[in-house]
């Protein structure tokens, strides 16, 4: 069987060993085994082996919180104008609720 990826890891039963939880290719992950470092070894390679374990631990580790924070927003400067939606006033001064948005759209574009 083929590794697909690596899903975790915990500490082995041997002294400072590691062992890591294998997605096998082609099986779910209801079949996944707890597998030691040098099992994952024999069974791909050393350099394959290596290469998944540094990807897995790549995507595990948790950003800094320097790299999480928002930058600041930049100040809202005021213009002085107050500024108005177009529907809120027609021609003769009359304030429309939102009903009658609708409304006035449609009578506009023939709806």
């Amino acid at each position: 069987m083929q590794v697909e990826r690596i899903v975790a890891a915990r500490e082995g039963e041997e002294a400072g060993g590691v062992e890591y939880l294998i997605k096998w290719r082609n099986l779910p992950y209801a079949d996944c085994t707890w597998e030691s470092e040098s099992d994952i070894e024999e069974s791909m390679g050393k350099k394959e082996c290596e290469a998944m374990i540094e990807n897995y631990e790549l995507f595990t580790e948790v950003p800094s919180a320097e790299l999480l924070r928002r930058p600041p927003r930049p100040p809202v400067r005021p213009t002085g104008k107050k500024v108005r939606a177009p529907f809120m006033d027609d021609a003769s001064g009359t304030s429309l609720h939102f009903w009658g948005c609708w409304y006035k759209f449609d009578a506009i574009h023939g709806c």
